[in-house]
């Protein structure tokens, strides 16, 4: 009976004086923030790849304009069409016979996938002219 009690301390000063399962604690204290870094870069990703879409529609919207194949009011009512994902585009085309205006506005939250970035509430805003085609 008396090797029990000092059995039960030396394995309590192993343990305390061990470091085995500190690599597994440590993992799991940081492994929140490396899932927050994560879906940071996805929904950064996400904004890009959203921003660039914005700007592939006003590309084509206003160059149709340009052309005289569609209004300003046709082109508003196709941009704010166009995406087939649930997106919501706010469109105003203009054109004052020199130059075709565009203005798109987008929420974060109709961009990012995971969330973080949702939170601070904002908007894409893009602008974009181009200079109406001479028609014969």
């Amino acid at each position: 009976m008396s090797e029990f009690p000092k059995t039960l301390g030396r394995l309590g000063v192993k343990f305390v004086r061990g470091r085995h399962g500190t690599v597994t604690a440590e993992s799991v204290i940081w492994l929140p923030v490396y899932l927050m870094m994560l879906a940071l870069v996805f929904d950064g990703t996400a904004l890009f790849v959203g921003h660039t879409d914005m700007w592939s529609i006003a590309r084509h919207a206003l160059r149709m304009v340009a052309l005289g194949k569609l209004t300003p009011e046709q082109a508003e009512a196709w941009v704010e069409a166009a995406p087939q994902d649930g997106v919501v585009l706010v469109a105003e085309v203009a054109s004052d016979g020199l130059f075709v205006t565009t203005e798109i506005t987008r929420a974060f939250s109709n961009v990012t996938i995971l969330g973080p970035l949702s939170g601070f509430g904002g908007e894409f805003y893009l602008t974009s002219r181009y200079r109406v085609e001479p028609t014969l």
